[in-house]
């Protein structure tokens, strides 16, 4: 289960959670978001309805295992298991969203097959002093502090950008 720790993103997401360079956290999302309107054809065991099969079992497990790394057990938590696609002959749940319930800290963890963006949102995590937004394609960061450099960042490729900003509440 813990191999999704070793992520870039995740890691990335991690050292600035622990390094409080967003302050305390207030929300955290995490997705495994994917256009997939159609059922795959394979017979594999995630795409199946049977015990131990379906979205929340194949990918949550990972997204969940993240969240009570990040934060330990929660004090609640509410779920909620779908199936997207119009066409699902084998009654696959295909989706799902899990909110994890802390004092003062909201875990979203969720993921969907019906979601035509370009850029599919990986993580958005909300701290009082700023945000640190992932998508698939690039990086978006907010401090309300003077922006500090983040060389440490592994996450970054020549197909990431990174947008910093002073955020001046309104």
């Amino acid at each position: 289960m813990a191999d999704r720790r070793w992520d870039a993103d995740f890691v990335t997401a991690s050292k600035l959670i622990k390094d409080g360079s967003l302050g305390r956290v207030v929300e955290f999302e995490t997705h495994f978001d994917r256009h997939r309107p159609e059922l795959n054809i394979k017979k594999a065991w995630k795409n199946k309805d049977i015990p131990g099969g379906g979205s929340i079992y194949d990918l949550g497990t990972h997204l969940i295992d993240q969240a009570v790394h990040l934060f330990g057990l929660p004090n609640e938590i509410t779920g909620f298991i779908t199936a997207q696609r119009e066409i699902n002959t084998e009654n696959y749940e295909d989706s799902f969203t899990v909110l994890l319930h802390y004092d003062r800290l909201l875990v979203t963890a969720k993921s969907g097959v019906i979601s035509p963006e370009e850029n599919q949102l990986r993580f958005w995590i909300r701290g009082e002093k700023g945000s640190f937004k992932k998508v698939h394609r690039y990086i978006i960061f907010y401090f309300s502090s003077h922006i500090k450099e983040i060389d440490h960042c592994p996450s970054f490729s020549t197909t990431s950008t990174l947008r910093r900003t002073n955020y001046k509440p309104v």
